[in-house]
């Protein structure tokens, strides 16, 4: 009897620690943090002034339900903080709604990937995921309404940083935060939320507006046109992505991205981009061994390898008032999670060079490396890492060779390949594929991590692949 009480209160202790640390589902626990811990995050430091408060929420299975019945403001906004990446301006409350309802964040997910649980925003992974409320400061200058003004600009929702605007028919309004617009849609009336006023300053996406606009974000009523004079589709609600094929021309339009100088004399090549207005993405790449650039207001450029792209979709602003469900709610792009400012992408071929003098720069310092996972194998790991697989004894009686990949310094190889007289095997954990000529190419979905095998293989999408090279003779 004792025995089994024992394991009861075990399997109770068991039970308490993985809803503790596991929120009563796969994903880490949601946490909650204050100014302080605000303060020490570099992507979003600045909001450690603003009053911040602890929200009240649970957890229904991997959904985060909030609870706001007992918050004493009226106007504030839920602000989801993560590591190395900047905040995300979740749900707008504002004074017409009523704090009875019970809400979860907006486009937050928990999903398994490579069998691992992960909190998502948009596709994009959260790290160190933390929530809290905050209120919004009303202590900045008015925007400015450059002409041509629009018809009416009032306070969105009785709130003091919220702005609707109304322009005339065929004129669209536009929200200017440097020497490019943001957040155009093809809609005479609009909502912006996402200016904020810290401490006397604008800030958008959570970069200060440009200092030649005296710090004020401005609002304008104009006709749908960039500025190189050619009007733009949109897709979803989000305006199409530019692309640079010639560099001396347009570089000089967007002094304000960070970085651009050093990307001047490198020559620049075509590419393609695509749409799916079914899912709301954009799909970017290059063509051959060719580096994606993109290039963006409020980030470092982003590069990525031959075989590799950005996950971008298309979103309403997570920012919205909660009350404001109108299909004129600004949209914006999000890329791996991320919300970006005036994208223009170009495929480059001279990349290599800058890499080796530089250190290699990718969002926010970090190097992911390759998201997908490619092993070569060799004759010292091979029993180790596939002996008990039931193909292993085929291959292990015969000379093998480890394939080369056309990584070269980039994120993730594209190309397999093996010398003359020897086949290329390829295999995951339940399914191989011979390649008589040798090589074979490959892809890596960023969003789902996985590799796409060219179509001759009978390899479905995987999230692991092991190559080696094999003499059959």
């Amino acid at each position: 009897m004792k025995y089994q009480r024992l394991v009861a209160f075990i399997f109770l202790l068991f039970n308490v620690f993985i809803q503790e640390v596991f929120g009563q589902c796969g994903c880490p626990a949601v946490k909650t943090i204050d100014a302080a811990g605000i303060l020490k995050l570099p992507e979003s430091k600045y909001l450690g002034t603003r009053k911040t408060h602890k929200p009240t929420f649970t957890m229904s299975g991997c959904s985060i339900i909030l609870d706001f019945s007992k918050v004493v403001p009226n106007d504030f906004e839920l602000m989801i903080f993560r590591k190395n990446a900047p905040p995300i301006f979740n749900y707008r409350f504002v004074k017409t709604m009523k704090k009875s309802v019970k809400v979860s964040p907006i486009g937050i997910s928990c999903v398994r990937v490579n069998g691992v649980y992960e909190w998502q925003l948009y596709g994009g992974k959260i790290t160190d995921m933390a929530i809290a409320l905050q209120e919004p400061e009303c202590n900045c200058v008015e925007p400015i309404y450059f002409r041509p003004k629009p018809n009416t600009v009032e306070k969105g929702f009785g709130a003091c940083d919220v702005y609707a605007a109304l322009c005339e028919p065929k004129k669209f309004p536009e929200l200017v935060s440097g020497p490019r617009a943001m957040g155009r849609l093809e809609s005479s009336s609009m909502i912006f939320t996402d200016s904020k006023c810290v401490a006397k300053k604008w800030y958008y996406n959570s970069k200060p507006i440009n200092p030649s606009l005296s710090g004020q974000p401005m609002l304008e009523c104009d006709y749908e046109a960039s500025e190189y004079g050619t009007y733009k589709d949109y897709y979803c609600g989000c305006r199409e992505i530019e692309k640079m094929s010639a560099p001396d021309s347009k570089l000089t339009l967007f002094y304000n991205y960070p970085e651009v100088p050093s990307y001047q004399n490198l020559q620049y090549r075509d590419g393609i981009i695509s749409y799916d207005t079914n899912k709301c993405t954009a799909k970017i790449s290059c063509y051959g061994s060719d580096t994606l650039v993109l290039f963006l207001q409020n980030m470092i450029p982003v590069k990525y390898g031959p075989s590799t792209s950005p996950y971008i979709s298309c979103h309403p602003s997570t920012n919205r008032p909660f009350p404001d469900t109108k299909i004129t709610t600004k949209k914006q792009w999000y890329m791996d999670g991320i919300m970006i400012n005036g994208p223009i992408f170009s495929c480059i071929r001279q990349l290599l060079f800058l890499e080796t003098t530089k250190k290699r720069v990718t969002r926010f310092s970090e190097e992911p490396g390759c998201l997908c996972k490619y092993v070569p194998l060799t004759s010292a790991n091979i029993q180790k890492l596939v002996g008990s697989y039931s193909f292993y004894p085929l291959i292990a009686s015969r000379p093998i060779r480890t394939p080369t990949d056309n990584r070269s310094g980039l994120v993730c190889p594209s190309k397999s390949t093996c010398p003359a007289n020897y086949s290329l095997v390829v295999f995951d954990n339940l399914n191989a594929s011979v390649f008589p000529s040798g090589s074979m190419t490959m892809i890596c979905d960023t969003k789902t991590r996985q590799w796409a095998v060219e179509k001759t293989a009978h390899i479905p999408n995987t999230e692991v692949i092991f190559a080696v090279c094999v003499n059959f003779n």
